[in-house]
């Protein structure tokens, strides 16, 4: 089982470029601001389908389309990102 801590170290922060690839492969998701990056990973690689489906019904997680990724191209930033095997989660990344 997977918890918060094995993947909080994973989270990194990246360029849109450098995200764009796991879109061709449809593999990137958006997950709303409100969710912890590293809580949603640890629900999707313990497959925890309950929630997944309720943030899915909800939109809190979306996996990215060609429209939302056309959007996220022109974002002046950065995102922040968890890589669980197949997929890939971002975040816009908040300035403070």
């Amino acid at each position: 089982m997977v918890v918060k801590a094995d993947l909080e170290n994973n989270v990194d922060v990246a360029k849109w470029e450098l995200l764009e690839p796991h879109l061709k492969r449809e593999a990137l998701f958006i997950v709303d601001s409100e969710l912890d990056l590293a809580c949603v990973g640890v629900e999707v690689a313990n497959d925890n389908l309950n929630i997944i489906q309720d943030w899915l019904e909800t939109e809190k997680l979306l996996k990215v389309s060609e429209e939302k990724a056309k959007e996220l191209k022109e974002v002046e930033g950065s995102f922040h990102f968890l890589i669980v095997q197949p997929y890939v989660f971002i975040q816009l990344k908040a300035f403070h």
